[in-house]
């Protein structure tokens, strides 16, 4: 028997950063954040919280940004699959992704608390579900690839 641990492939760890980051990055970018209802006096208002909203729309593509760069890392490794990913982009993709699923998170808290103190409803919406699934996996193929030990996060 082998002394060394089964090790998934690089390229399926790629592939996946590819794939998760795509779609997240669409789903934020795309769909909304989330939304809340309110009933004034017999008026309804729905409010959804998207990329069309200003205050937000600027979180909202930076968060999509952040998963887009990790979609050009991964298709920079699968290109060029002799040559690894200088250590300073994948640092940067690490701490990117980290920074988006933060962002996310506080997002989240945030439409909890106006949605919880102002709204007589509220709910998180496709965008919100992309984003923090999105980031959870992404952060769990980059801690594989660093158990790999094919690269290495550099400060």
């Amino acid at each position: 028997m082998s002394d060394q641990p089964n090790q998934i492939p690089s390229s399926f760890l790629y592939l996946g950063i590819l794939i998760i980051s795509g779609i997240a990055g669409i789903l934020v970018l795309v769909t909304d954040f989330g939304g809340v209802y309110n009933n004034y006096g017999g008026y309804y208002v729905w409010e959804f919280i998207g990329i069309l909203n200003f205050p937000y729309n600027l979180i909202i593509i930076a968060i999509a940004g952040f998963f887009f760069y990790n979609l050009v890392i991964s298709l920079m490794a699968l290109k060029d699959s002799d040559n690894p990913v200088p250590s300073n982009l994948f640092t940067i993709g690490f701490f990117l992704n980290i920074a988006a699923l933060s962002l996310v998170i506080l997002g989240a808290i945030a439409l909890g608390i106006v949605g919880g103190l102002e709204a007589d409803d509220w709910w998180f919406d496709a965008g919100f579900y992309g984003g923090i699934i999105g980031g959870i996996i992404n952060l769990i193929l980059y801690f594989l690839l660093i158990s790999n030990r094919e690269v290495s996060i550099s400060f």
